[in-house]
């Protein structure tokens, strides 16, 4: 397929992305080949005089395409060994689509090939400069493999540069400056990748750490919860932000004051839920303290069950910091099923 238009105001109101960087033709073919991409398909973009060509090979998007989602399909559900014969095949059919060098890297990374991973990304820019994730991926190696943080740095502020609301990127730079004990340069970069994407797990799992460090256990223990919401319980993730609840759980039950922690914590429920909070003097319990969901006991109301103190070194008031621990110790255990991801959010 071949689509020809006139340069003209036309053309640059269409894509008002070349028109506000000073409507150059550099500026007007990036926007168009973002436009006209389709998947890992990029089209081909020339200017002729007053006329702008985009040629897009749609015989091969219409042969590839369905192998190609199957590999996308296979990395997601991390069948690395199914996927990567039919990428080799892909790239011997079409060894100009950077996107399949760049999923092939990945998939050699997760496989602790890194020679090889970072042989295909380079290819990857080789056929295309600008591929974010590329970038983004070679950044990662290189500071997770093989500990070199100032070619990390140089490859994720490349990957801003193309693209400057990128927020993996962007989490990236703050990973690596908290690797350096940068923390509060480090903290500017977590929080403006959670103000691009508030649900990206690593972002939410990062500022739990800060928080945790600064000794804000309440904020902590939150984007813990929030981590968990965020992504699978199959997910290494998930397990690290889980210990990390028990963790902040522990040093808050210590230094942080019991009833104010719980009021917060009450009333984040109750507004999360929207349901009110029943508490309990129980003495039957098992635990000090028991937190019961409205949504796994079938009741229109939460209940907090607490046993009343025994001794003089745990007065009574100290009852809701146990339930932040019991609350921290259930995280791992919600998400089975959808009436049980409240759960989650109960620490």
């Amino acid at each position: 397929m071949i689509i020809i238009h006139k340069i003209n105001d036309l053309l640059f109101s269409l894509f008002p992305k070349a028109k506000e960087q000073g409507k150059s033709m550099e500026s007007l073919k990036e926007a168009l080949i973002e436009y006209y991409t389709f998947g890992p398909f990029r089209p081909k973009v020339e200017v002729e005089g007053d006329f702008v060509k985009i040629e897009i090979d749609t015989s091969t998007i219409t042969s590839q395409k369905a192998e190609f989602d199957t590999v996308v399909k296979h990395c997601e559900q991390g069948n690395f060994s199914q996927a990567k014969p039919i990428l080799e095949k892909l790239i011997k059919k079409n060894p100009t689509n950077s996107e399949y060098y760049r999923i092939l890297g990945q998939i050699l990374s997760e496989e602790k090939n890194i020679d090889a991973a970072v042989n295909n990304l380079h290819n990857a820019l080789r056929w295309n400069s600008k591929n974010t994730h590329a970038l983004t991926m070679l950044g990662n190696i290189f500071a997770r493999n093989m500990s070199d943080i100032p070619t990390a740095m140089t490859y994720f502020e490349q990957a801003l540069s193309v693209k400057p609301d990128d927020h993996i990127a962007i989490n990236n730079i703050g990973a690596n400056l908290m690797q350096l004990g940068r923390m509060k340069e480090a903290e500017k970069y977590f929080q403006k990748a959670y103000a691009l994407n508030p649900n990206y797990a690593q972002t939410l799992y990062a500022l739990a750490m800060v928080h945790n460090l600064k000794n804000d256990y309440v904020t902590a223990l939150d984007f813990t919860r929030q981590t968990g919401k965020n992504c699978r319980p199959s997910d290494p993730l998930y397990n690290h932000a889980f210990e990390l609840a028990n963790e902040v759980s522990n040093k808050a039950i210590t230094k942080t004051d019991s009833m104010e922690m719980f009021n917060e914590f009450s009333q984040k429920l109750a507004v999360a839920s929207g349901k009110n909070i029943d508490l309990i003097e129980d003495e039957n319990i098992p635990t000090p303290a028991k937190l019961e969901l409205a949504e796994n006991y079938k009741r229109d109301r939460h209940t907090i069950r607490y046993k009343k103190a025994k001794t003089a070194s745990q007065p009574a008031s100290d009852f809701p910091s146990l339930n932040a621990r019991t609350g921290a110790s259930r995280f791992d255990r919600a998400g089975a099923s959808e009436g049980n991801q409240l759960s989650i959010r109960s620490i």
